[in-house]
Order: C-alpha cells, then structure tokens, then sequence
C-alpha cells in the first residue's frame, strides 16, 4: 500500500471522530462535509500522475499521521467582542490584539 493510500485510509478511518467533535452543526453543512467525504473517499489524496498536481508531491504531507484535536474550552462571546473591538486599523496596516494568539478569540 502506497503512503497516499495509507493516508486515504487512515483519514476515512477517523472521518467519524471528527463528525462526533464537531457536535452540533447545521444541516446543509454537514451534508456539505459528507459529500466531501465521499468524493475523498474516491479519489484519495492526490498523487504526481495528476496533470494538476505534477509538481506537487504530497507523499511526505501524507506520511505525517494528523489526528482530530481535543476539544478546549470555548471563547466566550464577551471575550470574542472585546478582541474584535480591539482589532484596528493605523497606518493603512491591521492591527491584533495579543487576546488572538492568548485566547484564540
């Protein structure tokens, strides 16, 4: 089995961990993300022989064994408005607040 095909399977593998994080969402997404799956499941990860992807070797990405994240806590809406009204713009250039990379609001 080749490393794109071991990656295919490994990804579809865990397809239902990521569906049961996810928890909650709304209908026409998660149809969106099963439609995906399944056009994933048929073509897999792509490979050199692809006209697109000649130069592209994914191989070592597809080597890399990625899992699904834990869940963390939650930002808060307060937390969420705070940062965005903190986000500016001076000088012709945007500005963030130190919250984004703290809180991941």
């Amino acid at each position: 089995m080749s490393a794109l095909e071991a990656a295919r399977e490994h990804y579809l593998a865990r397809s239902e961990d990521f569906r049961r994080a996810q928890g909650s969402e709304p209908g026409w997404l998660a149809a969106l993300r099963a439609d995906a799956l399944a056009a994933f499941g048929e073509s897999g990860l792509p490979s050199t022989r692809l006209e697109e992807w000649r130069y592209t070797n994914v191989t070592p990405l597809a080597k890399i064994p990625f899992e699904v994240a834990a869940r963390g806590p939650s930002v808060s809406s307060a937390t969420s408005s705070s940062c965005a009204r903190a986000t500016s713009r001076s000088a012709g250039r945007w500005t963030t607040p130190s919250c984004w990379t703290i809180t991941g609001c």
